[in-house]
């Protein structure tokens, strides 16, 4: 493999110094996003997108000519490598000789390239790699490409190979390794005799404006043809180029009384006294106009009060308990135990309570009723049951807790490692007396099956019994074990195995 390098190496130096003969070389610099993936190339699935790693590219570039090109880009990543499950900073230098299939000076220029370079993981360990590429560059300026590019970087050490994928620019600047190409003069082609060309003249076949792009104005009120509704006669773009001879905002076009000023409401027309129910009194001054009634009365018809069965003052059109003396505020309902809400909607009706509550009491004041409050004197929503919600902290405590607690390989004996986690687990207990905890412990696919099981129970009794010595009463306990019925990720790789082995913390409310 070494043997390869040292070609390589010898191809780019003979490139270099070919290159250091020639008059014009155009010199650059790279700018990428970059995705990098160890574990396609090394036991993993290229779709697991979660194995993708992101970082940054930037590097030197320089173009000997129209095909052939030298770039150097610098690599920085935070990479997930095969044998662990914490990111790892990657650090990578290559030195590539790009050959340009087509020619720079395609609108899409494909291009190959191979080179030498090596990678640091942490700082701590390198390797060297050959890294092979296949990308593109779409020219977007005089001086910039749109730069994509794969590359498969062949580590020569193992588990090392891996694959990078760039998408970013290109800029060059200094001597063009490309000669200007001059384009011949092209006769501009005018049909219409407007002096504006055929390929920017919206309307080539019609003598038109350079304002309108070539397209005519013929009634000249700057408003073009295509555009008018009335195209020979001139208009005021708000009514779009139509007269208003009557100026009452309405074009000619479409106004019922042209020379008469109108409103829009009536189609141009004037509006005229309307007595819409025909009772004597105008609509401006009748205050029921489609209800025939008095002058007396305002235009409205005289009413009868309707009656109040039950005398407490709310008329049974409103009353709505009109055989039940109540309060107005209530609309006439009934409230026996004077809370404010009424009996028909309390459903503590002989118990003061709270609106919020239904009129039921409530302690702590959260809006759930102590009939339904299981945390009577601990205010908290009622999608948790009047109960306190664990806090983020809390709650990120125990997602950590799934995979921070070890056991020694094969047994249920805790590690000391893990003490310091679930003593964070006693104390989140500790701060919510209502709530109860479930401990299930969980394994990978690897041996006997009813093995599993057992190790996984024994694994989860740890764990109970660990917390009852610090403090936590086993009455709010309980534990399980589920073997290997329930992985959360791929058991085919020691990644997917590792997070499968694992023992969660399950707090709810009683």
């Amino acid at each position: 493999m070494k043997k390869h390098i040292y070609i390589v190496l010898l191809i780019l130096v003979f490139a270099v110094f070919t290159a250091s003969g020639q008059s014009k070389i155009e010199s650059g610099i790279i700018v990428k996003k970059l995705f990098v993936d160890y574990h396609t190339l090394n036991g993993g699935d290229v779709f697991d997108f979660q194995d993708w790693n992101g970082g940054y590219e930037i590097g030197y570039t320089a173009y000997f000519n129209d095909k052939w090109s030298l770039a150097i880009p610098v690599k920085v990543a935070e990479v997930r490598l095969p044998e662990s499950v914490y990111n790892s900073r990657f650090i990578g230098v290559d030195a590539q000789l790009q050959h340009h299939i087509l020619g720079r000076t395609r609108k899409i220029n494909p291009y190959v390239s191979a080179g030498v370079g090596f990678m640091s993981e942490n700082g701590d360990s390198s390797h060297a790699v050959i890294p092979l590429g296949l990308g593109f560059q779409v020219p977007v300026g005089p001086k910039t490409d749109i730069n994509a590019e794969v590359a498969y970087r062949v580590g020569l050490s193992d588990d090392r190979h891996n694959f990078n994928v760039g998408l970013g620019f290109v800029h060059r600047f200094g001597k063009a390794a490309i000669d200007k190409v001059e384009i011949p003069e092209e006769k501009i082609l005018d049909s219409d005799g407007d002096g504006i060309a055929d390929d920017v003249d919206l309307c080539p076949q019609i003598p038109g404006l350079e304002a309108f792009l070539g397209c005519p104005d013929t009634d000249g009120d700057g408003i073009q043809d295509d555009r008018d509704d009335c195209p020979e006669q001139p208009g005021p773009r708000a009514l779009k180029g139509c007269p208003d001879s009557d100026k009452d905002g309405v074009s000619d076009k479409v106004d019922e009384c042209p020379n008469l000023a109108g409103t829009i409401a009536n189609n141009g027309c004037p509006e005229m006294p309307k007595d819409t129910d025909k009772d004597g009194i105008l609509d401006k001054d009748d205050r029921c106009p489609n209800e025939p009634g008095t002058a007396a009365n305002g235009g409205c018809p005289e009413v009868v009060r309707p009656a109040d069965r039950d005398g407490d003052g709310v008329t049974d059109d409103v009353d709505r308990c009109p055989d039940s003396p109540g309060p107005a505020y209530l609309a006439g309902c009934p409230d026996s135990d004077g809370d404010g809400v009424a009996d028909y909607e309390d459903e503590c009706p002989n118990a003061v309570g709270s609106r919020n509550a239904k009129g039921c009491p409530d302690t702590d004041g959260d809006g759930v009723s102590d009939k339904d409050d299981r945390c009577i004197t601990t205010p908290g929503p009622a999608s948790n049951l009047g109960c306190p919600e664990l806090k983020k902290e809390d709650r990120e405590t125990l997602e950590f807790a799934v995979q921070a607690v070890e056991f020694d390989f094969g047994k249920a004996t805790l590690r000391n490692e893990s003490f310091e986690i679930l003593n964070r687990v006693a104390d989140i207990l500790k701060r919510y007396p209502e709530y109860k905890l479930r401990i299930s412990g969980h394994t990978d696919n690897v041996g006997d099956a009813n093995r599993n099981q057992n190790l996984s129970e024994r694994r989860a009794r740890s764990c109970y019994e660990y917390l009852s010595t610090r403090g936590v009463s086993v009455s709010r306990m309980s534990y399980v074990g589920m073997g290997e019925e329930r992985p959360i990720e791929n058991n085919d790789t020691e990644y997917g195995r590792s997070r499968n082995r694992r023992v969660e913390f399950d707090v709810y409310v009683r």
